[in-house]
């Protein structure tokens, strides 16, 4: 997790190389090896990459966000709704779907 939740430079945040650098850093006399966790790395093991301390603060940042439009929104009188959403084919293995016809063309309820 420190290593996947160290900062990258960047010209190394793209980089979708497999290599993973290495590099000594020098701390009161002893000697460290430091990997850089490339974007492959990254995507590979992205349910790692998601605990660490940034992309948390992303999560949180998006929660806020969401918490303050539906406190506006309720302010206001309005109301939540959760509508059934129309897809253009079956999903989840196409067992016990809803379908429908729509505009002449086949699609079913998620």
């Amino acid at each position: 997790m420190e290593d996947a939740g160290r900062k990258v430079d960047d010209n190394d945040e793209f980089d979708c190389g497999d290599k993973e650098d290495e590099k000594v850093e020098e701390k009161e006399g002893e000697e460290r090896k430091q990997v850089k966790v490339g974007m492959k790395t990254r995507l590979d093991n992205r349910i790692v990459d998601l605990r660490t301390p940034s992309k948390q603060g992303i999560f949180r940042i998006n929660s806020m966000v969401c918490q303050l439009f539906r406190e506006f929104l309720y302010k206001h009188d309005f109301t939540e709704i959760h509508s059934p959403k129309m897809l253009g084919g079956t999903s989840e293995g196409g067992s016990n779907v809803f379908r429908i016809n729509y505009f002449k063309t086949e699609g079913c309820l998620a």
